[in-house]
């Protein structure tokens, strides 16, 4: 399903729906796809080469779907290339090692 959306829209009016934007960047190995996020999920911090909207603001989300409409396929598989390696370097293993790093900090 990942692969045949040519655009991926996760807007949840708070935070969620995380997984499902990063599992769809994971999908295209071929550098294509769009993906636009509400800026009210917590992987819009993190997935920055995406498009952001405030979901509650109509109006913005119907011009990003023309930006994302009239971009050239250069400018998307840039920012998919870019959204790739992000997803790829910032994996759970990075997240644990973190995680167990400031926990052993608060711990010395």
């Amino acid at each position: 399903m990942y692969v045949a959306a040519d655009v991926m829209l996760v807007t949840p009016l708070r935070d969620g729906m995380n997984l499902v934007a990063k599992e769809y960047v994971a999908s295209r190995t071929d550098d294509t796809g769009a993906v636009v996020l509400s800026e009210f999920t917590g992987s819009a911090n993190q997935l920055r080469s995406a498009f952001v909207v405030n979901p509650y603001d109509i109006e913005a989300v119907k011009r990003t779907f023309t930006a994302v409409a009239n971009s050239t396929p250069e400018e998307l598989s840039e920012r998919m290339q870019a959204l790739r390696s992000n997803v790829f370097e910032q994996d759970v293993d990075r997240w644990v090692r973190s995680f167990l790093a400031t926990l052993a900090g608060t711990l010395s």
